[in-house]
């Protein structure tokens, strides 16, 4: 019912990043494999706004045994399966924040998740509106995320912190940075950096 389709062969360049980065690599379809899962993204609802479209479990299980030959065969360290939105913020939005990154993890040992118990010590931070602009994008930036070398929240910064919270806090994915989103971002780094 869910079938998987080569499109191009993975010694071959496809289109699928465009302008893209992570962990100070650039242009990233001459190094990546792209995996395309059919979502309409989202769809309108009654009153105008637009809803998320679930994935099926059938499209989950299949990524998964596909991510998963793919990590066997080239060795991919786990903070290194990624979706578009992580490495092309602000322009690409999939996988969306429906894709269970967490369910990948959890079930199938598949990508990086935080530490529940880091996070929370995290969160104990005693001030954290003390913590510089700089100091906050230099955690993106050790993580892989490319955030401009600026002392302000400029729009490219915050499609970072968005594509981020997709990512590791789809239950709110505003762009706002908060004690949250930088607990479970020194969490990461606490785990893979």
């Amino acid at each position: 019912k869910d079938p998987i389709y080569s499109l191009v062969d993975e010694d071959k360049r496809a289109w699928h990043a465009g302008k893209s980065s992570f962990m100070g690599r650039n242009n990233l379809n001459d190094t990546t494999v792209g995996i395309e899962i059919v979502n309409p993204g989202t769809q309108p609802s009654k009153n105008g706004e637009k809803n998320y479209v679930s994935y099926t479990e059938g499209q989950i299980e299949k990524v998964a045994q596909l991510v998963k030959n793919l990590v066997e065969k080239y060795d991919i360290e786990p903070k290194m399966v990624l979706g578009h939105s992580d490495i092309a913020p602000g322009r690409k939005p999939d996988p969306g924040p429906l894709f269970p990154w967490k369910h990948l993890y959890d079930q199938y040992n598949i990508g990086a998740w935080y530490d529940e118990i880091d996070k929370m010590s995290f969160m104990n931070l005693e001030d954290f509106s003390k913590v510089s602009i700089a100091d906050i994008k230099k955690e993106f930036n050790e993580y892989g995320y490319t955030m401009p070398d600026t002392e302000v929240w400029d729009s490219q910064s915050i499609q970072v912190v968005r594509a981020f919270q997709l990512h590791f806090r789809p239950e709110n994915f505003n762009g706002e940075m908060d004690l949250e989103t930088y607990a479970i971002l020194k969490a990461l780094n606490k785990k893979y950096s």
